[in-house]
């Protein structure tokens, strides 16, 4: 079948398998157990081993982690707290030289695209950038290109922390639109020691 529909149909396999036990997350290949007690992940666990051995499937042991206060997921940091950015990833970013072409400037903007939850204002910030793709613009990078590049990485840089949404919580949503781009943010409480949870920017 070849490696292209190797995870799919992993995934298709093990789906029915643990889809009942509660604080299981497949995604493709991969299978994470999180919840809010050390007893509730080790049920779990449990379950999911029980489960997987019921069908006949193994697990490879040297790729199994247990007990784990926070994961790297996906370029992601997942932890008690919240998400952030894989600090590799941060650290990769700010040796990046300024895009030479066109496709260097989608291939960059695609890698902050995924990861724009961690950088306020993301649509405003790469308005600049953006401007160069569009339609038969030549591509010349100019001093205020730079900036824009350097800011955008230097937004990514900071310390940012994306809680988990908590349903018991006050929450308050923020939103505000103008000529080149919307946003909204969701911080998980109204006061000076807000969180945020969710934010989101696109170009209009």
């Amino acid at each position: 079948m070849g490696l292209k529909p190797a995870q799919g149909e992993l995934n298709a396999a093990l789906l029915p398998v643990l889809a009942h036990i509660p604080n299981t997350h497949l995604i493709h290949d991969d299978l994470i157990v999180a919840a809010r007690t050390v007893q509730d992940h080790d049920r779990s666990v449990d379950l999911c081993m029980q489960a997987i051995s019921d069908t006949g499937m193994t697990l490879n042991a040297k790729k199994c982690q247990f007990g784990k206060k926070e994961i790297s997921f996906w370029g992601m940091i997942y932890g008690e707290d919240g998400v952030k950015p894989d600090p590799s990833k941060v650290e990769a970013l700010g040796h990046l030289t300024a895009p030479t072409s066109k496709e260097e400037l989608i291939s960059f903007l695609c890698m902050m695209q995924s990861n724009s939850d961690f950088i306020p204002n993301f649509a405003q910030r790469l308005a600049k950038l953006r401007e160069l793709m569009k339609g038969r613009a030549r591509f010349v990078w100019s001093n205020e290109h730079q900036i824009c590049f350097q800011r955008l990485i230097d937004a990514f840089r900071k310390d940012i922390l994306l809680r988990y949404f908590d349903m018991s919580k006050p929450v308050c949503i923020r939103g505000c639109s103008h000529d080149r781009s919307s946003s909204n943010a969701c911080p998980r409480e109204r006061s000076q020691t807000s969180r945020i949870c969710i934010q989101n920017d696109q170009p209009s």
